[in-house]
């Protein structure tokens, strides 16, 4: 693709409080053409550069390793097999949700195409129109206006004789209850916690560790002693010595673990840290999904000035 910039500012009210960016969805509304965080099932990556008009604040994306594109692979699996299981066809979904979309965490997902007043900013890129009268009226001859963020989430729906709408949203998953025929809403998001059995969210990186904790979490508390450095070389090579049922046993005990834990997967990492770079500074970056957490500190000045030079699958 052709590199393409995206600059965002930050929200004058909403300083020192997250800028949740979905430089996918900023593609989409600069470009005017669809542009989705999977395709065919598969998540993408972009990589580009990071440019802060003010020093001294952070950026973070969603880290780029094997347990995060398996949790998105499974997410996007299980979301198909529910449309399949509903009778549902691609084709027959909103053009902007033939692919699975997903909001960084809940708060990101409460806010979603919205600038709360008080609490966290969805952000687009500047000189986007951040709406439009579609010509078309609802059973309640209210015309339909479509957002790309509008000023409070409490907004959408029916207000002042109009109708605010939206043309992304998170995808949703319909949940089977265990035990039970009924099926419960749920939004994607990349980060959280199951905090319940009545959750409306579902947290895709902690549900597929959790689904995998018997390979994903084992814990060793009960390892032998390394053996003496000076002895391993002259007992392998000993010649004459019965050992196989030994070497077997002790190669299958030892290789189970590993030199990592996979919990590390559920934190953000930073792309760019403050006090690392200087005002102007290009850093380069990856993102999976696009997603970007930016924390501004200057209400007036600060903006993320991004470059964006190669969009792969992750």
């Amino acid at each position: 693709m052709e590199q393409t910039r995206l600059i965002y500012s930050a929200d004058p009210a909403n300083e020192n409080r997250p800028h949740y960016i979905d430089l996918f969805r900023g593609l989409c509304l600069q470009n005017m053409k669809n542009m989705t965080q999977f395709k065919k099932g598969k998540p993408l990556m972009i990589a580009g550069t990071i440019r802060l008009a003010v020093d001294g604040e952070n950026v973070e994306a969603i880290s780029p390793v094997w347990p995060v594109k398996n949790a998105l692979n499974k997410a996007d699996d299980a979301w198909k097999r529910t449309l399949r299981s509903a009778g549902l066809k691609p084709r027959q979904l909103n053009t902007y949700g033939k692919e699975l979309r997903v909001a960084w965490n809940e708060d990101h997902s409460k806010t979603y195409c919205a600038s709360s007043p008080a609490a966290y900013v969805d952000a687009i890129p500047d000189g986007i129109e951040s709406e439009y009268a579609s010509g078309q009226y609802n059973a309640a001859g209210e015309e339909i206006h479509v957002w790309a963020q509008i000023s409070d989430p409490a907004n959408w729906g029916s207000l002042a004789g109009q109708y605010n709408s939206q043309a992304f949203d998170n995808t949703r998953a319909a949940v089977p209850l265990s035990g039970s025929v009924d099926v419960q809403d749920k939004k994607f998001i990349v980060f959280g916690t199951q905090s319940g059995a009545l959750a409306n969210y579902l947290p895709i990186l902690n549900t597929y560790l959790d689904s995998r904790i018997n390979e994903t979490r084992v814990e060793d508390t009960d390892m032998d002693q390394i053996p003496p450095a000076d002895n391993d070389f002259i007992m392998m090579l000993a010649p004459g010595e019965e050992v196989a049922d030994d070497v077997i046993d002790n190669v299958t005990d030892e290789g189970r673990w590993r030199p990592y834990t996979t919990d590390s997967a559920l934190q953000a990492t930073r792309v760019v840290s403050a006090g690392a770079n200087v005002a102007g500074q290009e850093t380069t970056f990856v993102a999976p999904l696009g997603l970007l957490k930016w924390t501004p500190t200057q209400a007036l000045t600060s903006k993320l000035v991004i470059d964006i030079v190669a969009i792969g699958e992750m």
